[in-house]
């Protein structure tokens, strides 16, 4: 609660400083590459002193398509035949919108303008993943016996979906500094480095089923082989799990302005 205090506070400074410098002309629209990633932001080119905020958007997908096909022996001939075939395809997805916000100084005036920098930001994050699994039986002579049976289900179960996207949803602080040459007076190209701290944070609780589906995640076991009922002799199981850590990184980027 107290970070989540804090991050406000300083996202509010530079908010305020957009605010004042919003009476002196010029503005400039910033695009920056990276490996990871492009970002973009809006600022007040007014001074030395320049706010700024802007909106980042990454998402990813993923498929993955496993095909098992099991073979038995057919009594009659002792030939080995189709006996089951298990088809399972699992979608995912993963989407993050990142605000951010901050100040960036230049040091000094001309056409080649070094510069430092430092913001707050916050993750928000929506992540799904489902599985279509498909069964299809044989008969004794390897052909197949009826229609394939047939089933969707999603990976993520609710409490365990709200667990992972507050684990994604972390907040930080980022700083650099960069070097910029102004072209003209509506272009200028540069670069700059900076580094991140991160600050991450979940707690959920868990109860009956996904209780004991987090359980056997925890330890590994993808089938955890228990009942509610039978955990301990207890009736009921209830899991309450708190994750707190941070995390710093780095990054370089190529930066565009366009003044206006």
């Amino acid at each position: 609660m107290r970070t989540g205090r804090f991050a406000l506070i300083l996202a509010l400074v530079p908010a305020f400083l957009f605010s004042q410098a919003a009476k002196e002309k010029g503005k400039v629209f910033t695009v920056k590459l990276r490996p990871s990633h492009q970002s973009s932001q809006f600022g007040l080119a007014g001074n030395r002193l320049q706010p700024y905020a802007g909106l980042d958007y990454l998402s990813a997908s993923f498929t993955a398509d496993m095909g098992l096909l099991m073979w038995a022996e057919n009594p009659s001939t002792l030939e080995l035949v189709k006996a089951v075939k298990i088809g399972a395809v699992v979608d995912g997805s993963v989407s993050f919108w990142m605000p951010h916000a901050g100040v960036k100084y230049y040091l000094a005036d001309g056409e080649s303008r070094p510069y430092v920098f430092g913001g707050v930001y916050k993750n928000f994050s929506s992540i799904d993943a489902a599985l279509d699994l498909k069964l299809q039986g044989y008969d004794e002579n390897g052909e197949e016996a009826g229609d394939p049976m047939s089933s969707d289900m999603d990976l993520l179960e609710d409490d365990l979906k709200e667990f992972v996207e507050s684990l994604l949803n972390h907040w930080g602080v980022q700083a650099g500094f960069g070097v910029e040459w102004r072209v003209n007076r509506h272009f200028g190209i540069g670069g700059e480095y900076g580094v991140k701290l991160n600050f991450n944070s979940a707690e959920q609780k868990f109860n009956d089923s996904s209780a004991l589906e987090l359980i056997g995640l925890l330890l590994g076991d993808t089938e955890t082989g228990l009942e509610t009922d039978g955990l301990f002799g207890a009736e009921r199981t209830d899991l309450d799990l708190k994750l707190s850590g941070k995390h710093v990184t780095s990054q370089a980027s190529v930066v565009f302005n366009f003044y206006f």
